[in-house]
């Protein structure tokens, strides 16, 4: 997973939202959501036409700017196109207030993924409108994501959460976005990702004269790309730790 710094919506999303909530129909939708399922349905029905008012190729390209075009959960990369899904971290369905509010937007891959000849969704397509502790946004979480050699991704232990937040957050990696099936395209393709810095780095130790040195730069060359390559996340744990 990556670290998603959010800035603000480009002007002409930031009108649009302001228009929509000074309108009369969004003023109608109560703030919270109703009992009953029947009602529900209804209630999430209305909250998805406000935000279908919103340009998607416009909120794409602003989210995929904010992510160098990866999926902000499984790290492959996305494009601005109707594959690529506009996530509600926090569930459409669950709060009025989450469903214009760009904070609360991440770009998504379609969910598709192979175990073996199995096909299942994973990231938001198998999220659905699960409330999740684990925050792509937040970057003190991210700094606690690992991978092992054989891609897999896990969750460190850290004094800075409880044991009951450290189990749910890898409950979800596991889960709920389903990041660790095995074997899968994304396991295996960090697998690989793991393997290919090993070999650089091993390059770089018997080459260079000042190892670390080059290897800073190579980590800042990685992080000030404007796209980042897919499974970033891999690359940057590596040589982090490694340093």
């Amino acid at each position: 997973m990556i670290y998603v710094k959010k800035g603000s919506p480009p002007k002409v999303i930031a009108q649009k939202i302001a228009d929509i909530r000074r309108s009369n129909e969004w003023k109608k939708i109560p703030d919270c959501p109703p009992e009953s399922p029947e009602e529900q349905s209804a209630y999430t029905r209305k909250l998805r036409g406000q935000f279908d008012l919103l340009s998607k190729a416009e909120l794409r390209a602003a989210l995929l700017n904010e992510q160098h075009s990866l999926c902000a959960y499984c790290m492959r990369r996305i494009a601005n196109n109707t594959k690529t899904k506009i996530e509600h971290w926090y569930p459409l369905s669950k709060k009025k207030s989450a469903v214009l509010d760009y904070h609360n937007m991440l770009a998504v891959c379609g969910g598709r993924d192979s175990q073996g000849e199995q096909l299942y969704n994973c990231c938001d397509s198998s999220k659905g409108s699960t409330i999740i502790k684990l925050d792509p946004r937040d970057a003190a979480m991210m700094n606690q994501i690992q991978y092992l050699s054989d891609g897999t991704l896990e969750f460190k232990e850290s004094t800075a959460y409880t044991s009951i937040d450290i189990s749910q957050i890898r409950h979800e990696i596991n889960d709920v976005l389903l990041l660790n099936n095995k074997p899968s395209d994304i396991v295996s393709a960090r697998a690989a990702i793991y393997k290919a810095c090993q070999k650089r780095l091993d390059e770089i130790r018997k080459k260079s004269k000042n190892p670390v040195r080059d290897v800073e730069k190579l980590l800042e060359k990685i992080k000030t790309k404007e796209v980042y390559p897919e499974y970033v996340g891999v690359m940057i744990f590596y040589y982090t730790r490694w340093l």
